[in-house]
């Protein structure tokens, strides 16, 4: 996916979750069924939207539209 196509799903889809590691290596994109792997890259392109707050910071962030 690219950092578009996460945003896109994170704000049209209020269970879909995006989580980054820590160190910057891993993210996955939870779409509200299904987890799949991407782009750290993206992913952190994608987190600097405002409309992404963290809600969890274990192991990693994971962010959603609030």
């Amino acid at each position: 996916m690219t950092a578009l196509e996460i945003t896109r799903a994170l704000k049209a889809n209020r269970r879909a979750m995006l989580w980054i590691s820590e160190d910057w290596r891993e993210a996955s994109f939870y779409d509200g069924e299904y987890g799949h792997k991407v782009c750290p890259k993206a992913a952190r392109i994608a987190r600097s939207d405002p409309a992404f707050s963290i809600i969890d910071t274990r192991g990693g962030e994971t962010l959603a539209a609030i």
